[in-house]
């Protein structure tokens, strides 16, 4: 998913975006991602081995996000606690 926006960033003719530094709070427009569109002139070009993604959940009122990475033959997700004040998730629970 990280990818998407990238990809329609480029897709729009718009300016590529620049990479996310590790603090990002003061950077209006940044990217995790890579555009896909050199896949729509390329379809067979090698591309990456993995797709990660984030997805928010709350559980007994608790804020938790999950982190997965998935190949073609495995998917691993965890479900940390996570802060929206700080935007981190807590690695140690």
């Amino acid at each position: 998913m990280v990818d998407l926006f990238p990809t329609l960033v480029e897709a729009s003719g718009l300016p590529k975006l620049s990479v996310c530094p590790l603090d990002s709070k003061s950077v209006r427009t940044c990217t995790e991602g890579e555009s896909l569109m050199p896949l729509v002139s390329n379809p067979s070009m090698k591309w990456k081995n993995a797709a990660f993604s984030q997805y928010p959940r709350t559980k007994s009122k608790t804020n938790i996000m999950g982190y997965t990475i998935r190949t073609d033959e495995h998917r691993y997700t965890e479900w940390p606690e996570f802060s929206y004040t700080t935007h981190t998730p807590d690695w140690t629970r």
